[in-house]
């Protein structure tokens, strides 16, 4: 979808990637779809806020998991030697 390679979605980019697979889906009704997903309301959509978007924030329970998950993995690369 990213079509300039710039990690960020804008409205032509959005709409055709939803109607390049398959979406049904007018100009107007993308717009209102990126303006609901874009919070930070700079005109775009950027990987964050489209995950956000389509499974919602983590609770509680799955955030835990979550950090533990990149706690463990922070420490085995502290560990790891680059050469």
């Amino acid at each position: 979808m990213d079509s300039d390679g710039n990690r960020l979605l804008d409205k032509q980019e959005f709409y055709w990637g939803l109607k390049n697979l398959g979406c049904a889906i007018s100009k107007k009704e993308a717009g209102l779809l990126l303006e609901y997903l874009d919070t930070s309301k700079d005109g775009y959509v950027n990987f964050n806020e489209f995950l956000t978007g389509i499974r919602g924030s983590p609770n509680a329970t799955r955030q835990e998991a979550i950090d533990r998950a990149f706690n463990k993995f922070d420490i085995f690369c502290e560990d790891m030697v680059y050469t």
